[in-house]
């Protein structure tokens, strides 16, 4: 189950360049606190990698952006800022027992990009929280307060926390 903090999702009438799955607009109702969507809870295998990913697309404006984050045991964390205007990795990072983060992005056609966060986590359970922020923010801390409030465009059905195996050589 999803929960929000200081946001709010709504049906789009958006589509998947002229598909039709069930498109949502995930919008920041602050831009004074913290503003995201969040999954808690997610039982996983301790010291392994995983990914989470998510179909995203940009609502209006220019500076929009999109975060990701994987959080073990907090603060334990992985971060990804993803540009909404070009679909680039704006940064990674990673801290404590969740680590060896790495980002991805995927362009589709319309301006919708699949973005993907993946860390070793060290923890027995997972938390994921995403969501819409700006541009110019620190990758560690998109989530905080921005100057504008902003939205993003998601399939939810393409929201997926996935175990990793490695090739040990």
């Amino acid at each position: 189950m999803w929960g929000l903090k200081n946001s709010r999702i709504e049906l789009s009438d958006k589509y998947l360049y002229g598909e039709a799955p069930l498109v949502l607009s995930v919008m920041r109702l602050s831009n004074e606190e913290s503003a995201f969507v969040f999954i808690k809870g997610i039982p996983i295998y301790h010291g392994e990698r995983y990914e989470i990913s998510v179909m995203v697309k940009k609502t209006i404006s220019p500076k929009s952006a999109f975060g990701l984050r994987i959080v073990g045991n907090y603060p334990n964390r992985a971060d990804a800022t993803f540009n909404l205007a070009t679909g680039n990795i704006s940064g990674v990072s990673d801290y404590g027992e969740v680590f060896n983060a790495k980002a991805n992005a995927q362009d589709f056609e319309d301006d919708w990009f699949k973005f993907s966060l993946s860390a070793v986590v060290n923890s027995s359970s997972a938390q994921i929280i995403f969501g819409p922020t700006s541009d110019l923010m620190k990758t560690q801390s998109w989530e905080s307060s921005i100057s504008q409030k902003d939205s993003v465009f998601i399939i939810p059905t393409s929201l997926k926390l996935e175990l990793l195996k490695e090739i040990h050589e």
